[in-house]
């Protein structure tokens, strides 16, 4: 998979005192325990949310592109354009108010969802795409819950309501292997989700975000 240049981007440097958080991975990855186990732990000054929201996930466009077995005709980039443009308004709406107030922000999915399947469906020569997330933050933390695609799948299908959903298993690899390379540019931190108990994949997450917080409690002492 030919990514050169694309994942040669800067995200928006951050000033304030709150902590953001995010986690990528495939459906079936983990993240959701991981997430809730983060919230608790950080309690009431915890704000979970969710990208894209549920404004965008109930477009048809995006079910088209999600949910049907048959290729679209459309372009993959004009769902680009409205994942971002939501992702944006969620920033400037909830992200940036929340860490402001020195809130921990919890994200269940991220900007680098959105560049991981522009790479897995070949869009990687679209640069447009650096200057419109450079006014996106980057988070303190990103956690790529890693797993392979038939331990996805079945954890998918032992969800009732899923059983049946279509699943492009090709698409899913080619997802799973551009995070591999965000994940090898340092954007992310792989937590091999496959191979370790939900404990162990938490004390992971755990260590990562103490070594964050470590240095800010010395500045800030």
């Amino acid at each position: 998979m030919s990514t050169p240049g694309f994942l040669d981007f800067r995200l928006e440097k951050r000033a304030d005192k709150g902590m953001l958080v995010a986690f990528c991975g495939l459906d079936g990855s983990g993240k959701t325990t991981m997430i809730e186990r983060l919230a608790r732990m950080r309690g009431a000054n915890a704000l979970v949310i969710q990208q894209p929201t549920d404004l965008v996930r109930s477009l048809q466009l995006f079910r088209r592109f999600h949910d049907n077995p048959e290729q679209p005709t459309v372009d993959y980039r004009s769902l680009v354009l409205f994942t971002v443009g939501d992702r944006m308004l969620q920033t400037d709406e909830v992200i940036r108010p929340a860490l402001s107030a020195g809130r921990s922000v919890i994200a269940d999915r991220y900007i680098f969802c959105t560049l991981a399947n522009m790479i897995a469906r070949g869009y990687s020569s679209d640069r447009w795409i650096h200057e419109i997330i450079s006014h996106i933050p980057r988070p303190d933390l990103t956690v790529f819950m890693d797993v392979p695609v038939p331990i996805a799948e079945a954890r998918i299908r032992a969800r009732p309501e899923e059983r049946d959903l279509h699943l492009d298993l090709d698409l899913m690899e080619k997802v799973r292997k551009a995070y591999t390379a965000i994940c090898s540019a340092g954007f992310m931190h792989r937590i091999d989700s496959a191979s370790c108990s939900a404990d162990e994949c938490f004390e992971q997450i755990g260590t990562l975000i103490a070594q964050i917080e470590a240095p800010r409690s010395i500045r800030h002492g």
